[in-house]
């Protein structure tokens, strides 16, 4: 997750992606690394804007299918769900929760969920805490910018703190 040294599509990216700012862009480096790492075949992104994030996660997974959740407001509207979500991304919208419950349904023991702005309001601080209380979830880890979320079921419940 600490990783300093650049890798080999950094560059690329930056090219290609401009509108991004600083801490922005270290997270889409971060989902780079975690596409990279875990080699999703289904990612659903929750949140805005898309495609920064899509192109950082392609460029970590070239064969990941990256798809659009729905987004503000869109908790009720129908989506086509994969049956095993990899990898997920939220963003701190008056329906994050529900569009988390709903994508929780279809996490696999190696999916990887990411909620951003934990820490950014009450609302993304309740949530924070309730995912963390959830019992489906295993391990998770508090970047101070987001949140990851694992749900491996082999590994001891546990809720780090990382400088990030």
């Amino acid at each position: 997750m600490n990783e300093h040294y650049p890798y080999y599509a950094y560059k690329q990216l930056e090219s290609k992606v401009k509108a991004v700012s600083g801490p922005e862009r270290r997270l889409c480096q971060l989902y780079f690394r975690m596409a990279n790492y875990l080699q999703p075949r289904s990612v659903v992104d929750f949140g805005s804007p898309f495609e920064p994030f899509r192109a950082y996660v392609s460029a970590g997974c070239r064969r990941a299918e990256v798809s659009r959740g729905p987004t503000r407001g869109g908790a009720s509207a129908a989506f086509s769900c994969p049956a095993t979500i990899d990898m997920a991304r939220f963003t701190p919208e008056a329906c994050c929760a529900d569009l988390y419950r709903r994508a929780l349904a279809h996490a696999g023991s190696a999916s990887m969920f990411v909620v951003e702005g934990i820490h950014s309001s009450r609302h993304g601080r309740r949530l924070w805490a309730a995912i963390q209380r959830d019992g489906r979830t295993a391990v998770t880890f508090d970047l101070y910018y987001c949140g990851i979320v694992c749900f491996d079921k082999k590994r001891y419940r546990q809720n780090y703190i990382v400088n990030f």
